[in-house]
């Protein structure tokens, strides 16, 4: 019989757990028996296989060392391929250069781990198992998927950096009197955090689990005071009234926002003060030095824009850790469920699919928290994306009670998080 061949590879942003997904595959291939190729750069690797150095035999790899360090080992893409109708000669042209190399290489079947865009390439492709990744979390539909690999542990990074940051930049807060001697907040800081999540508002909201205590209970004098997703339209005085009634109450304010924001009429707000690059997909690219700054904008409104009584003067501190939010850390649920999704990918194809998507769901009726892989139809993965349904949202309040019992455990439950005793500040000493 002959062997078979099972060529990897990965598209889209990186993940902190992308790796783990393909140490899976290479685990239950080699379990298998198979010759396992990687793609360099994903399907641009397979389009240019005469380049040395683009596909590499990886069957002798230890699937432990692949898991180790972060971002997308075998390099990634951004590759774009039309399909049906709207493809061009050019389309056409890569698409049957990359099945012409399949087809010299011997190549069975490809285990390809991306998102959205990465399984509408495979569809136009005609071939591949998807493996779902991404830390957006906005893959297929409410109900298909729970969540995506990935978006754990870029919720886990963003929810202590905030509650972390609100402490750092909290500690710039004065409290004295003004030039007619009335007391005041003679210096107010506000951090805008921006998050990751271009079209939808899931990663923005996961940082509503630095509120849980070490109980695992909501405190909601906790930062973040706002969290702004994508899927609530922007208004720019309900920012500022909100941000002054917070400021005059407490004297600091941490606010949190997704990648993209939207006016009432819909529009990203990039379109309406400034023009983000985009790639070869046509979505904005937020991170590029000449990109619109969404934590920019909102720190400049506070800092030009807000007139609070009891207050002096606000320090704006915006902060986009961008790639940071992927790669720092790994949430040990995540890296398993990755590993797993990895597996079922190559159990796929053993089993002769074709066209389909490795995702994970919660077991139905679970009293714990329990989730496995699935395989679905591609077509109801490539170009959906999935929003965050109102249940979800409790206005710029942030996430709902739902949202915490629902995601809290993926990324290792309250005790994941940092817990600080608060201090008793009461016993102030005054000057007779």
């Amino acid at each position: 019989m002959k062997q078979k061949i099972i060529a990897i590879g990965q598209g889209g942003g990186p993940t902190s757990v992308i790796n783990d997904e393909v140490a899976g595959a290479l685990y239950e291939a080699k379990l298998a028996g198979a010759r396992v190729y990687a793609l360099m750069n994903g399907l641009e690797g397979l389009l240019y296989a005469d380049v040395p150095g683009n596909i590499i035999d990886i069957t002798d790899w230890e699937p432990a060392h692949v898991r180790e360090a972060p971002g997308a080992i075998l390099g990634t893409t951004r590759i774009k391929l039309k399909k049906g109708d709207d493809k061009d000669e050019k389309d056409n042209a890569k698409i049957t250069k990359i099945r012409e190399n399949i087809e010299r290489l011997g190549i069975d079947n490809l285990a390809y781990f991306g998102g959205n865009d990465s399984a509408d390439i495979l569809q136009a492709l005609g071939i591949g198992v998807h493996g779902s990744k991404t830390i957006d979390n906005d893959l297929g539909n409410n109900g298909l998927v729970h969540h995506t690999p990935g978006f754990a542990s870029a919720a886990w990074f963003n929810s202590i950096a905030v509650k972390n940051l609100a402490i750092d930049i909290g500690s710039y807060r004065v409290r004295g009197r003004n030039d007619k001697g009335e007391e005041c907040w003679l210096v107010a800081p506000v951090t805008i955090y921006q998050a990751m999540g271009r079209d939808t508002g899931w990663l923005a909201l996961a940082t509503g689990l630095a509120r849980v205590d070490r109980y695992g209970k909501v405190d909601p004098t906790k930062a973040p005071d706002i969290i702004w997703p994508r899927e609530v339209p922007f208004d720019q005085e309900r920012y500022l009234s909100t941000l002054s009634d917070i400021l005059q109450r407490q004297g600091r304010a941490v606010i949190v926002i997704g990648e993209e924001l939207v006016n009432t009429d819909g529009i990203p707000l990039a379109e309406v003060y400034g023009r983000d690059q985009t790639d070869e997909h046509g979505h904005a690219q937020h991170g590029r030095a000449d990109s619109f700054n969404y934590a920019n904008h909102l720190g400049e409104l506070a800092k030009k824009r807000l007139k609070v009584n009891g207050v002096k003067k606000v320090k704006e501190t915006p902060i986009a850790p961008q790639h940071i939010q992927r790669s720092y850390v790994k949430s040990i649920v995540d890296s398993e469920e990755a590993f797993e999704v990895g597996r079922e990918t190559v159990r796929a194809i053993l089993d002769g699919n074709r066209q389909v998507s490795v995702v994970l769901q919660k077991v139905p009726g679970s009293t714990y928290y329990h989730m496995v892989t699935a395989r679905v139809p591609l077509e109801q993965i490539a170009g959906k994306t999935r929003y965050v349904p109102p249940e979800f949202i409790d206005g710029i309040r942030g996430p709902t009670e739902a949202f915490i019992r629902e995601f809290l455990p993926t990324i290792g439950g309250a005790k994941a998080l940092p817990h600080y005793e608060r201090l008793d500040f009461s016993k102030a000493v005054l000057i007779n």
